[in-house]
């Protein structure tokens, strides 16, 4: 069975880096379609090369973007060795980036969390490296940002539907044991359609919310398909009830607001900025001053918070990628459970686990992206703009949910901007002969 189950993996990883080197193309799309499945599959405890389904809900690893990725990374060494050269990353990415790699992978020498911390590593932080340079190093056209914002709008919407069923027939697929708790007991049914959580659920619809704009404020898409696109969408959103997402959507679209729309659009989205921001510091100042902070966050300023003092107690080295929650649980918290210490906003989980070093690296990876897509913008701006509001989407809920750098999409983004500022990089002039 061993073997067979070998042949059968060696056939469909030939098969497919050969589909890649032949239309290599389809290589970001192919991957983007798996990005954001986590199917109900874990490896045999017996055989690690055999599957096997998981009941009660719960989801395995990523294992259908593994499956895409090990042929794609072949056949994007196979077309370098070829063509004997590379697209070269801007460094404004690439070096922030090779801290961040690099810190996350010698923090194993430290790590309070050495399982942890491997876990991490192995599925995660290597294999999204590796989907990084794959797109990056991928061909990029107006008719691959046509394809990406075409899967994610129909995959979000099929999404929506399910999500929608499930409110309706109060029965979930994919879920959490605290999740069944919570909807048995508590006053909202929340719902996640293919993925484990609600948040999840809201941030992909939020995505697909921000590409449909982006093709509205560009007249890429007509009014009315894009209206009922985002009814469809938005029914899935609230029936998640995933206010982090909500919050993150509001953002993403007065930026796109302020950054694509006239002037009397601006100046509406600055006036709601300016109102929004306000009403959120009144709300914190309230919350502070009534000792209700925890309760108006929904606990999650106690988790940033007790993050935080983590980080201010081990500020150079942090205590290893992957280890936040459990000295979180040792330093703060003892004896609770290890899941209601994990940090839920990732700049301070970078600095608990990373070291102000690490937190320096990941501000800058950011301010890089924005300075790459910066120069994107007049080659390719519904690429600009897309990866733009996507990474803006992504990194606002990060600050209230986490799963920055353990969700593929954000490595996704990262490569094809990195990929889209290496094109859009002016090139040298030619010098001048000498007469």
């Amino acid at each position: 069975m061993i073997e067979i189950a070998a042949v059968a993996g060696a056939l469909v990883v030939a098969g497919g880096a050969a589909l890649f080197v032949r239309f290599p193309c389809t290589m970001v799309p192919a991957l983007l379609v798996v990005a954001p499945l986590r199917l109900p599959l874990a490896t045999n405890p017996a055989n690690p090369l055999l599957f096997e389904f998981v009941g009660g809900g719960a989801l395995g690893r990523l294992y259908p973007l593994y499956v895409v990725l090990v042929p794609a990374v072949i056949a994007t060494i196979w077309r370098m060795a070829r063509r004997r050269s590379f697209r070269r990353i801007p460094a404004e990415i690439a070096v922030p980036g090779a801290v961040l790699l690099g810190l996350a992978c010698l923090s194993l020498l430290w790590s309070a969390d050495p399982p942890g911390t491997v876990n991490a590593l192995i599925f995660f932080w290597l294999p999204f490296a590796l989907l990084f340079g794959v797109v990056s190093q991928s061909p990029i056209s107006p008719r691959l940002t046509r394809t990406l914002g075409v899967i994610v709008v129909a995959s979000a919407s099929v999404f929506a539907v399910i999500g929608i069923w499930e409110a309706i027939s109060h029965r979930l697929i994919f879920y959490t044991p605290a999740l069944a708790i919570v909807n048995a007991h508590g006053p909202l049914f929340r719902v996640t359609a293919v993925f484990q959580d609600p948040s999840h659920l809201g941030r992909y619809l939020v995505l697909a919310i921000a590409v449909i704009f982006v093709a509205l404020w560009l007249s890429r898409l007509k009014v009315a398909a894009g209206a009922a696109l985002v009814v469809l969408l938005a029914a899935g959103l609230y029936v998640s009830y995933s206010q982090s997402s909500m919050v993150s959507m509001v953002v993403v679209l007065l930026a796109l607001a302020i950054v694509a729309g006239d002037q009397a659009s601006r100046r509406v989205a600055i006036v709601v900025c300016v109102v929004i921001a306000l009403a959120g510091v009144g709300g914190l100042i309230y919350g502070a001053t009534t000792g209700r902070l925890a309760d108006f966050t929904r606990q999650r300023s106690r988790l940033a918070i007790d993050t935080t003092q983590v980080a201010l107690a081990h500020p150079l080295g942090g205590v290893g990628l992957g280890a936040q929650a459990v000295v979180t649980r040792a330093e703060q918290n003892p004896g609770e459970n290890v899941d209601r210490n994990a940090s839920h906003t990732t700049p301070a989980t970078v600095a608990a686990e990373l070291g102000v070093f690490g937190l320096l690296a990941y501000l800058a990876l950011l301010v890089g992206l924005a300075r790459a897509l910066k120069r994107v913008r007049p080659r390719d701006e519904a690429l600009a703009l897309g990866l733009g509001a996507g990474l803006l989407l992504l990194v606002v809920h990060s600050l209230f949910y986490g799963g920055f750098f353990d969700n593929p999409i954000v490595w996704g983004a990262m490569g094809l901007t990195a990929g889209a500022g290496a094109l859009a990089r002016p090139r040298p002039e030619p010098e001048a002969g000498v007469s």
